[in-house]
């Protein structure tokens, strides 16, 4: 799935101050989104901000074709697997709730970007190391940049957005 649209989703279903509760706030919706996207952040950011100082040099592609798996840098895979990984999670994740004394349920909206991943990745592109680092069966999903998914996608998170400012516009009434 698109970074955007993880970032999206993470804010949609945590950006809360409690799970499930109908009340979003500017800072848990923007820390959410941020945890969202954050897996996909952390791997490729450093590497586009490389290519954007680089002046975006032009590489040999097709138009609608991701960028061949031979000029991303190998610190990316690196940062890939364990940001995709739901063993690392669920360790940052108790880790938090120890020190913390509560769960921190808004740091599910990187669970969803993992979980999300693993149906949307095919085995030739990215496939999500959900259990990393131990052996991964990659599941061999469907391309998420294709024009149905994407238009399906934002369609049901425009509509998500839409229930809910309705939603919120009832309970002042």
């Amino acid at each position: 799935m698109d970074t955007l649209s993880h970032g999206l989703w993470g804010a949609a279903l945590f950006g809360k101050e409690k799970p499930f509760a109908a009340k979003h706030n500017k800072k848990d919706f923007w820390l959410a989104f941020l945890l969202g996207a954050g897996p996909d952040l952390i791997s490729f950011s450093p590497s586009f901000i490389y290519w954007a100082f680089s002046g975006f040099p032009a590489y040999q592609r097709k138009i609608g074709e991701p960028p061949p798996l031979s000029i991303i840098p190998s610190y990316v895979f690196q940062l890939y697997n364990i940001t995709h990984s739901l063993i690392i999670w669920t360790a940052l994740f108790l880790l938090f709730w120890v020190f913390l004394k509560k769960p921190l349920w808004i740091f599910c909206a990187w669970a969803l970007h993992i979980l999300c991943d693993i149906p949307t990745h095919t085995v030739r592109y990215f496939p999500t190391p959900f259990l990393w680092p131990f052996p991964t069966p990659f599941v061999n999903g469907f391309r998420w940049a294709t024009p149905l998914f994407l238009v399906s996608n934002y369609f049901l998170l425009t509509s998500f957005f839409l229930f809910l400012k309705i939603k919120k516009r009832k309970q002042k009434v």
